[in-house]
């Protein structure tokens, strides 16, 4: 397979998380990952996108949220830039904070190799589907 990007923008809304659930299925099928692997990666990418979501609310951003695929290396890595914000003093965490915390540590179950962490506060998540 040869090194393909793909990049999806939808509005910073909660009604085009579908619209990504779509678009990752349809890439994670036409590579040819398994039904169990395309229901994961469209749990990642929308908890992805409602963190982010969140983040660009909390910043007063209504930018769209940006899903970046790469089909490269045999694997499916899928990036949502911007998707995890942190307060620097670590503090009291309000709703929204707690609500991206819960969304990183569930594309961690279903990845754990995901990469969600950041030491500015700000960190795209990404994830990966190894092809075989």
């Amino acid at each position: 397979m040869e090194n393909e990007e793909l990049v999806l923008e939808v509005p910073a809304v909660p009604a085009y998380i579908g619209t990504a659930r779509l678009f990752i299925g349809a890439v994670a099928r036409h590579v040819g990952a398994s039904e169990e692997q395309v229901d994961d990666l469209k749990v990642a990418v929308s908890e992805a996108c409602t963190a982010a979501i969140r983040t660009r609310a909390d910043a007063g951003n209504d930018g769209p949220v940006r899903v970046l695929v790469d089909l490269g290396d045999g694997r499916l890595t899928v990036e949502v830039p911007d998707a995890i914000a942190r307060r620097p003093d670590r503090g009291a965490a309000n709703t929204d904070e707690l609500a991206r915390e819960l969304s990183a540590e569930i594309i961690r179950a279903l990845f754990p190799q995901a990469e969600t962490r950041s030491p500015n506060g700000i960190a795209p998540i990404r994830f990966w589907l190894d092809l075989g």
